[in-house]
Order: structure tokens, then sequence, then C-alpha cells
């Protein structure tokens, strides 16, 4: 009996009896139930696989070899080159954040130039940031929106922190208030600090203005992309006309200096409408032809990945051609700091994204004498599924020409 003990123990405790090791297993970042013991691709999508823990950590973002700027969430191609994107692990990779003293919305992991003004990105721990709002450490109800000190201990006001810079009230007023449509009206705006509850008069330059107004009518087939004029209040004002009767949302796109970026969207109603909200909600179909023809340019859409998934950021790359020759189109003008522009917003008008080209115009003197690329692409990530509304931007021979798009983001199953 102690013989056959003793030989169990053996067993039990031999190298020969240990469990087996887990063998290091790859997976697909798109089609987790794609898994192997060795690198390989996707039979589903072809892309390469990467090392499952790395998958779990979360800590990975797809880049191009040669423009190692762009920091993608998924794997495809790169919006400028065409060449595959190939997995970054970030866990070994050390954070540094550079920003633009100008425009610190402005930010990138490279020391790249600001695309707006041209000026170098520094580090962000190498730069003191401006804040929005300053309070006392001591007196927290003493707050001022420059750096100053306490009016009650004398101390050093200390910027606040940026989770209270997040949301800044906006009121919009219309004069007239009871207008109808074809009426030429003003639409007022005015930002408020929340921490201070002052009226904001500083706002950052963003792509040649210091806000962006979008205009779309309820149903999404108007669109109107304007700029209003600052006034020495701080408050915006412009002047323009809602062509039918109806309702209309409007987006403000501005950036407070020191605060967060803000994307505004308010409601605007004729006074000569008829029909009640919901008959007037957008019931959109995504498109079936991926080219349109408008002032002389046709312009031919493309997307990577070719489906749009919820959650995922994606790129729409358009090619411009002229449409009397068939010419790839390389005269284009910059328009407000970029090649062009595009407004997305869902059906149901709750997801505006407002996005720009991954090829950057050059800055200063450069600008008028650069040549765009037939190609040119926007990023965008999409939060929720459903059909999308498009706009994009290009302005050519002193026009700015509107391309309309509908697209449909799945769910990932």
């Amino acid at each position: 009996m102690k013989n056959a003990t003793a030989l169990l123990l053996f067993v039990l405790l031999s190298p020969l009896a240990a469990a087996p090791q887990e063998v290091a297993k790859y997976v697909c970042v798109l089609h987790t139930q794609v898994q192997s013991d060795k690198p390989g691709v996707c039979p589903v999508c072809g892309n390469d696989l990467i090392p499952s823990d790395l998958a779990s950590s979360g800590l990975f973002s797809f880049t191009c070899p040669d423009h190692r700027e762009l920091q993608m969430s998924a794997p495809g191609k790169c919006p400028k080159c065409g060449k595959a994107l190939v997995a970054e692990d970030l866990r070994r990779k050390q954070q540094v954040t550079y920003l633009c003293p100008m425009h610190p919305a402005v930010t990138s992991s490279f020391p790249l130039k600001c695309p707006r003004c041209g000026m170098d990105l520094v580090r962000e721990d190498q730069l003191e940031k401006k804040s929005a709002a300053y309070r006392c450490p001591m007196d927290p109800d003493v707050v001022s929106g420059k750096p100053a000190t306490c009016s009650r201990c004398g101390m050093k006001l200390f910027p606040v922190d940026a989770s209270e810079l997040v949301h800044f009230p906006t009121a919009l007023s219309v004069e007239p208030t009871g207008f109808r449509s074809g009426q030429r009206i003003r639409l007022r705006f005015q930002v408020q600090n929340p921490v201070t509850g002052e009226q904001v008069r500083e706002f950052d330059i963003v792509h040649d203005k210091r806000l962006h107004l979008f205009i779309v009518s309820q149903d999404l087939d108007y669109f109107d992309h304007i700029h209003p004029e600052q006034a020495d209040d701080g408050s915006f004002s412009v002047e323009t006309t809602l062509p039918r009767p109806g309702y209309y949302r409007v987006f403000a796109d501005f950036l407070p200096t020191g605060g967060a970026p803000q994307l505004i969207q308010k409601s605007l109603v004729t006074a000569d409408c008829r029909s009640d909200l919901f008959s007037s909600l957008a019931r959109l179909a995504p498109d079936e032809n991926p080219s349109r023809t408008t002032d002389g340019m046709t312009v031919t859409l493309t997307t990577e990945p070719a489906t749009f998934i919820a959650g995922r950021e994606a790129a729409l790359s358009y090619y411009l051609k002229d449409a009397a020759t068939g010419a790839p189109v390389t005269d284009l003008q910059p328009y407000l700091a970029a090649w062009g522009h595009t407004f997305i917003l869902n059906e149901d008008g709750s997801e505006p994204i407002h996005t720009h080209p991954a090829e950057e115009v050059p800055p200063g003197a450069e600008r008028s004498a650069a040549h765009n690329k037939p190609e040119i692409s926007f990023q965008a990530f999409f939060p929720k599924p459903g059909f999308y509304r498009v706009w994009t931007q290009f302005q050519r021979r002193d026009r700015v020409s509107t391309f309309v798009f509908t697209i449909e983001v799945k769910r990932l199953r």
C-alpha cells in the first residue's frame, strides 16, 4: 500500500504529469471568433491576426509604416498612400502627447506641425496650458476667467479641472421671433463660461473661423454651412434665410479658449410650418450610385472598410474627376484651411460629426501654390448603427460645391 501511494505521488508531482501550458493564440480584432495558435490572416476580412493578450488589453492601434502620425482603431489601408496598416503594441510605447501652443485642441503622438497655424507642436508636459477658468484652493467659490489672485486670501488661483469645462451653455436668439420661411432672419449666439457664469469672449480660430454653423432641415434635404461674425461682447451673429416651411436643426461648432471643443445643437421652426415634428423626420435609404456630379466635378465615394460598423473608425475617400474631360482634379482651392469639409448626421439628428481630410493643407505662403491629390480621405467615427446623411464640400474655381451621400452603418455582430 505504501509503495502504491508513493508511486501515485511520484506521478502527480512528475513534470510529465504537469498541466500543459496554454499555447499563445492570435485573434482578429474585427472577427474575434477567428483564432489561431500561430500568426496568420483572418479568412473573413484578410487582415493580420494579432496576439490575443494584446487584443484583450486594448492597448493597440494600427498605423501606416510611412505615415506614422495616423493612428487607427481598426485594421485597413492608409488613407494617404493605400498601404496596409500594421498593428502597434502601445504597451511598449512611451505615451507622449504633442499639442499646438495656439490651438490646444490639435494633438498628436508625433512632433509634427499644427495644420491650422503651422507652428511646431510641443510636448504637453512641457507646456503651460491656458484654462478658461481658475479657482482658489482655499475659497473654492472664488473663480475667475483668467489668472488672478484670490480676493479673500490672496492666494494664486489655479486652473479648474478639465471636467468642469466640457459643456459651455449656449443661448440662441432669433430676430424677428415669429419668422416665416423665405424671410431674412438674424441668429445670435451667446456662450457662457460654465464655471464663472460670464459670457465667453475668447475663442480659438479653427479652420480659419471662430464658429462654424451648420443648418439642416428636419428631413435632411436642406443643408447650409455658414460662419457668424463675432461682436465685441463675444457673441456671434449671422443673417440667413430658411427656404421652406418646417423644422430645422442648427449645429454650432466652436472652441472656447482653454475649454473643450463644442458642437451645440439648437432647433428652429418657421411660423408657416403646417406639418408635425414626426411627419417631418428623415426617412433615408443608402445610395445605390456612389458617384455625384456637381459644378463640373464628378466625385466617387469609396469606403474603408467597405461596410461601416458602429463603434468603429472608418475612412471615406472621394476620387475627384473633371466632369467634362474625365481628368483627375488637382486644382482644388483650400477651403477654410483644408482640402474639404464633411458634415455627417444620422437619421434622427442625434449624432453630428464634423471632420476634415487626413491630408493637410500647407500653412502660410505655401498654401497658394499647393495642389491636392485627386483622392481625398476623411476619417469618421460612427457611434451607433443606422442611416447617415453625408455632406462633403470642396472648393474649385472660387466656388464651393456640396456633394450629398447617404450611407448605412451596421451593428457589430
